[in-house]
């Protein structure tokens, strides 16, 4: 709810929300659009932090 609140008020949505909101929808409504949307964002978080780079949370 928290990101369609985001969308609806025009917020910036971060990527890590985006594939969050979107694997959600995937399992939900299985779908091939979904799916290529869900692994294009993946690829796209991939490419921005290289695998050299350690990441901590």
């Amino acid at each position: 709810m928290a990101i369609n609140r985001k969308m609806f008020k025009n917020e910036e949505i971060s990527l890590d929300e985006h594939i969050d909101f979107t694997r959600a929808q995937y399992h939900l409504w299985p779908d091939p659009r979904t799916k290529k949307a869900l692994e294009s964002f993946l690829e796209e978080k991939e490419s921005n932090y290289p695998s050299s780079t350690q990441i901590v949370r």
